[in-house]
């Protein structure tokens, strides 16, 4: 009897224990147990970070923009800034246009190869571009434009960490035009430093 007894004890117990499991062991409820957001939905977003381009000039009164198909005759091509590649070498990219009469889409399109260029060999930051022009005299003008850091604000008080983030800024302005290899290199360490803006 006394053995019965206590067989019908331990029954009881385990029956009881079966019904107090915590809720975050029941797998068949794991979407109500995932932890609640403390904030406002806004504030997990990213700020939009604040960046200022130059206007882009518009067609001077009277002149019409010109459209892809528009044909010019370029006659020559000057170029205008970068000191990565040579010159006359850019230049040939415009050769086969030379000369014949050419869309303004496929000058835009020789343009963007150098934009090319500059993006595979690693310049981040740079680009050409064809400014405003009404192709006078068959001249197409052709900017240049090779990026780096000139500036940079930090936000907030991070205390001693400050001066080496000064430091490894100092590498990336220091790179003129700037490549990814050197920018992705100190952004990582940056974001690497305890209390640095950078981590992600």
């Amino acid at each position: 009897m006394r053995t019965l007894a206590s067989l019908l004890l331990v029954g009881c117990c385990t029956s009881v224990y079966a019904d107090s499991l915590p809720r975050f062991l029941n797998s068949n409820d794991s979407i109500n147990n995932l932890p609640q957001p403390n904030l406002p939905v806004d504030a997990y977003r990213p700020a939009t970070p604040q960046l200022q381009l130059p206007e882009q000039p518009t067609a001077p009164q009277g002149q019409q923009p010109l459209m892809m198909g528009t044909k010019v005759t370029v006659r020559q091509v000057q170029i205008e800034g970068g000191t990565v590649y040579p010159l006359e070498e850019l230049a040939a990219i415009y050769q086969p246009l030379i000369g014949h009469e050419a869309s303004f889409g496929q000058l835009i399109e020789a343009t963007r190869n150098i934009t090319r260029r500059y993006q595979n060999d690693g310049y981040l930051l740079s680009y050409a571009f064809m400014p405003q022009q009404n192709f006078d005299q068959g001249v197409l003008r052709v900017v240049l434009v090779e990026g780096y850091i000139r500036d940079y604000q930090l936000q907030g008080d991070i205390g001693p960490v400050s001066a080496y983030l000064d430091k490894l800024v100092s590498k990336l302005k220091a790179e003129r035009p700037l490549t990814r290899k050197t920018f992705e290199r100190y952004t990582t360490l940056m974001s690497k430093v305890p209390g640095s803006p950078c981590r992600r």
